[in-house]
């Protein structure tokens, strides 16, 4: 599976660099996973049919009663003859071999796509999944040359290779991917917040200028009249007589007394002047985040041209 994602990698972003389409149909990328995993599932039938192993009990010489009868044992798999074990070895060491292989193979393939900057950036994870597994392979040969004849250590420490082999890829591949898209709601989420304030500031900020527009026509009736502005309410102590006079029934229109000029005057140029600063602020960010988008669609192109030549 690692393979195949990386053989995907490889032909999207190196082969198919010069800016030309390119398809990657599922079947291109299963076809090196059946051949791999045929490979292996060659190599341990044969194992399990020629070389089978069974459970025996072994006893524990140091544990005789009084009548030098032995009282304790324990269970391990094992071969009946030493043939069966020789054969044994010897498919371990194709395994290692066929493990090694691919693993140089697809350590070829990341290195090619080491520069590339995927959604979630897996080359690197990648690369550093083929480095563990490379330095797991190379404990696992050491372990079969050196202890083979100890049939109990060799097996626990093959499962505890197995075990972190299987571990490393797991977290790596999946681990990232789920960061990433937790990352990805929360900044959602982030731009909907401030997508929803910025249009509360410029409704604030039509309403704020609408009023001052009103203001300056109250100034030119007088200084001392009061702001009235005509605008839907509903208030719970309208009468039955004002509803009827209504289309909704709920809705009400009429004049509404605010405040008097003079005393909206100062606060209403204070809280248009903010409104209009943090419009222009926000609008600065976005200037910002336009011009570093530009920044990042340049720099991907220089390296395609880069990887073309």
């Amino acid at each position: 599976a690692l393979f195949s994602k990386t053989m995907r990698i490889f032909k999207i972003m190196v082969a198919g660099g010069q800016y030309r389409r390119i398809k990657v149909r599922p079947l291109d990328v299963m076809k090196p996973f059946f051949i791999l995993l045929s490979i292996a599932l060659i190599f341990l039938i044969m194992w399990t049919t020629i070389s089978p192993s069974a459970y025996v009990q072994v006893p524990i010489e140091t544990s005789r009663d009084q009548f030098g009868r032995i009282t304790s044992s324990y269970g391990i798999c094992t071969w009946k003859n030493d043939e069966r074990k020789e054969f044994w070895q010897a498919c371990i060491y194709l395994l290692q071999t066929f493990e090694f292989i691919t693993i140089l193979i697809l350590t070829y393939y990341a290195y090619r796509c080491r520069n590339i900057s995927t959604e979630y950036n897996e080359s690197t994870w990648i690369g550093l999944i083929l480095w563990i597994d490379l330095q797991l392979a190379g404990m696992s040969t050491l372990l079969s040359i050196l202890v083979t004849n100890e049939e109990e250590i060799y097996r626990i420490g093959s499962s505890v290779i197995i075990f972190f082999n299987c571990i490393s890829v797991l977290l790596l591949l999946f681990v990232p991917k789920m960061i990433a898209l937790w990352n990805e709601k929360k900044e959602k989420l982030e731009k909907e917040v401030r997508r929803t304030e910025r249009l509360e500031r410029l409704r604030r900020f039509d309403a704020l200028k609408k009023a001052q527009e009103d203001e300056a026509a109250g100034i030119t009736r007088g200084s001392n009249a009061l702001l009235a502005l005509e605008t839907p309410f509903n208030d719970g102590t309208m009468t039955e007589e004002n509803n009827d006079q209504t289309d909704d029934g709920d809705e009400g229109y009429g004049m509404k007394i605010i405040a008097s000029l003079d005393d909206q005057t100062t606060e209403l140029h204070q809280e248009l002047n903010v409104n209009l600063s943090e419009t222009l602020s926000e609008n600065e960010l976005l200037r910002q985040s336009i011009k570093s988008t530009k920044a990042a669609i340049i720099n991907a192109t220089s390296l395609y041209q880069a990887v073309d030549e």
